[in-house]
């Protein structure tokens, strides 16, 4: 599995993967998850903007994993379809194995104010 993960991620398909997923969750969380929208929830908006690119930036691995169970409580009209899910479910698990063969640290680890990273110097 993270041999297949990791020649998704060589090949180029991540990005693919993200915006996928990034339009799937605007049109089925948007309501709470869209800054531009007056139906935004700011508790929502702390865990992510569907309309950053970078998503996913503040989200543990453990909110990502829980993010495709929050699709069931959805209305009929914003569900996704099984394709969708499994696509969903294929990014969710290419960001995580990104994340931790990544030798950076993630978005909001040994950062300081502005997103620049610390120095001990």
């Amino acid at each position: 599995m993270h041999a297949l993960i990791a020649v998704v991620l060589l090949a180029g398909d991540y990005g693919h993967m993200r915006d996928e997923s990034r339009a799937l969750v605007h049109k089925s969380c948007g309501e709470c998850h869209d800054g531009g929208r007056s139906t935004a929830v700011p508790k929502a908006l702390k865990v992510f903007d569907s309309r950053d690119v970078a998503w996913t930036a503040h989200m543990s691995d453990a909110q990502l994993h829980k993010a495709k169970g929050r699709f069931e409580g959805l209305k009929p009209e914003a569900k996704p379809s099984a394709a969708e899910l499994a696509a969903f479910d294929a990014f969710v698990s290419a960001e995580i194995a990104r994340r931790h063969a990544s030798p950076l640290p993630r978005t909001g680890e040994g950062q300081g104010e502005g997103g620049l990273l610390r120095s001990n110097r």
